[in-house]
């Protein structure tokens, strides 16, 4: 449909999976009511780095991934999930 607003998707945005992961980290650490700082302790990452995963600023490795997925107590797919801020567990 021309004219037709286009939905972000990895095909269309280079960096989709990098902002989705950046948005549901934050949504998820919110939700459960943990600071930045608490979950950098739980996760062995510093605090800062915490805040640069949020503001979309890193390149994680899969370790990060798996760290911050344990210390948030989610499967480490559903920080990849785009309907994850649809899920009412989530939800602020």
């Amino acid at each position: 449909m021309a004219g037709a607003r286009q939905q972000k998707s990895i095909q269309t945005e280079p960096l989709f999976l990098q902002h989705l992961f950046a948005a549901n980290v934050r949504r998820v650490r919110v939700a459960r009511g943990i600071s930045q700082e608490e979950l950098a302790d739980r996760a062995s990452l510093d605090r800062t780095y915490i805040s640069s995963v949020e503001r979309r600023l890193r390149n994680l490795s899969i370790q990060n991934i798996q760290r911050l997925a344990v210390a948030l107590q989610v499967d480490p797919r559903e920080l990849l999930d785009p309907a994850l801020s649809d899920d009412p567990r989530f939800q602020s």
